[in-house]
């Protein structure tokens, strides 16, 4: 099982006098079979032959050294606890990309983080837990019901029933908060691109413009909402 599981963790990980390279060759002398030390450096923008101990790398550096850690004996299963925490723009890109290619080669990954965007970005399943307990599982098209509603940001008080005379028969555009728009019904190309034309018509700029009726934020917060406990 050990050979066959990847961990990063969140903190931790690492052995504090060890250079990058020289970690990772060890490791990888305790597997059957291993990626190229360097070659994985590489990869995720580091170079091979940094002299720093691991104890003094910075914090992007530090979570680097981890997924390749990580990945160094070809994991069938990754578990990874805030990969791109600490991370500038380019480094997360750089980190992700490594992580897509992962899933794409039969890698199953369970991903723990808070940051959503990592989760758009990769997830097929996600489950959302709060004080120990699951509060919404899916795809993320199920959870946010991307197929039943099109929500996106704009001018208040804009002229809707115009909006609903240009969308196919059936769509309703209702207005719950001022400036936020939801277009209900079958979302599909065609009703996006109607809903766009209609905005740069009207001289509106379709801020957010996304399928579904909440987003992935809109769930975690009702899920971090303290229970409601009734009186017996």
């Amino acid at each position: 099982m050990r050979a066959r599981t990847g961990v990063m963790l969140q903190s931790g990980g690492l052995y504090p006098t060890a250079r990058p390279l020289e970690w990772l060759r060890y490791l990888a002398r305790l597997y059957p079979q291993s990626s190229d030390p360097a070659a994985m450096l590489e990869q995720l923008g580091l170079y091979p032959g940094l002299r720093t101990p691991t104890r003094r790398l910075s914090g992007g550096q530090a979570q680097r050294v981890k997924l390749a850690a990580a990945l160094i004996h070809c994991p069938e299963v990754l578990f990874l606890d805030e990969p791109t925490a600490g991370l500038d723009p380019l480094a997360r890109h750089g980190l992700l990309e490594l992580i897509r290619e992962q899933r794409t080669n039969g890698v199953a990954i369970v991903l723990t983080t808070h940051l959503l965007a990592d989760v758009e970005d990769l997830a097929d399943l996600v489950v959302v837990l709060a004080g120990g307990r699951i509060h919404a599982s899916g795809s993320i098209a199920e959870l946010t019901e991307a197929d039943r509603a099109l929500r996106f940001w704009g001018p208040a008080d804009l002229h809707t029933p115009s909006l609903v005379e240009s969308l196919p028969a059936g769509h309703q555009v209702l207005e719950p908060t001022p400036g936020c728009y939801l277009v209900q019904g079958t979302v599909d190309p065609e009703v996006v691109a109607v809903v766009a034309a209609w905005c740069a018509q009207h001289g509106a700029l379709a801020g957010g413009l996304r399928p579904g009726t909440r987003s992935l934020e809109d769930i975690v917060r009702a899920a971090a909402q303290p229970v409601q406990l009734k009186e017996s």
